[in-house]
């Protein structure tokens, strides 16, 4: 998000509307181009801009409030993450809950970065997941992608 010679292209999507889905997290050359450091200064340069940041940051996911806090149009795709509950690098259900709270429901979705693992199974993860009633994660699972992304 920090490389300037996509900025360009962030500013026509800007100009249409269009929102960007960005990866999240640390990438295999560690140049930091993903990391939730590098979306602020995005979000400042590019106010109207609606960037979907993957995975909820996936395995710099104790990080992504930072970015929630300091980018309005920051929006967040829990498709993966929600999977990733309870292992090494991913969340306990409770911090999950948490971060999702923290963050707000209404700018939490999930399947606009891709659909690796089986949605039956990560849709009841969402429905057990403790951050919100039925209703919101109703919202999470569909109608949040639907006004996001102008379904």
């Amino acid at each position: 998000m920090s490389d300037e010679r996509l900025w360009p292209t962030y500013q026509v999507c800007q100009e249409l509307g269009i929102p960007i889905i960005a990866h999240a997290g640390p990438d295999r050359d560690s140049n930091g181009f993903a990391e939730p450091r590098a979306f602020p200064g995005c979000g400042k340069s590019f106010p109207q801009l609606r960037v979907v940041v993957a995975h909820l940051g996936g395995g710099t996911w104790n990080q992504t409030l930072e970015i929630a806090q300091a980018f309005d149009n920051a929006y967040f795709d829990c498709c993966e993450i929600i999977e990733w509950t309870q292992s090494t690098h991913g969340p306990s259900d409770q911090q999950l809950a948490q971060l999702i709270r923290d963050i707000g429901t209404d700018r939490v979705m999930m399947g606009s970065d891709f659909p690796w693992y089986d949605l039956d199974h990560s849709i009841d993860r969402v429905s057990v997941c403790r951050f919100c009633r039925w209703r919101r994660k109703g919202r999470i699972v569909g109608a949040n992608a639907v006004d996001i992304l102008g379904l």
